[in-house]
């Protein structure tokens, strides 16, 4: 009797947004790692850190958001 056939894996949807995230994230530290403490008083770059802050808590919402959609959608 042989195995049974299995499957192939499906491709995992998430891992280009995920590889694009953590990209991103190096990036946004190495940029971070830059600020002295001249650049640091300057409004614009106090601005950009301000605009990079809001976009990290629109997309950790959007993660939660997509987490309770997805526990909601398993639940009968």
């Amino acid at each position: 009797m042989s195995a049974p056939a299995t499957l192939p894996a499906a491709p995992d949807p998430v891992a280009p947004v995920r590889r694009r995230v953590l990209i991103a994230s190096a990036q946004i530290g190495h940029t971070l790692a830059k600020i002295t403490a001249a650049t640091a008083t300057d409004l614009r770059v106090l601005r950009a850190v301000a605009a990079l802050a809001d976009a990290a808590c629109g997309l950790a919402a959007a993660v939660a958001s997509a987490d309770r959609d997805e526990r909601d959608e398993v639940q009968p």
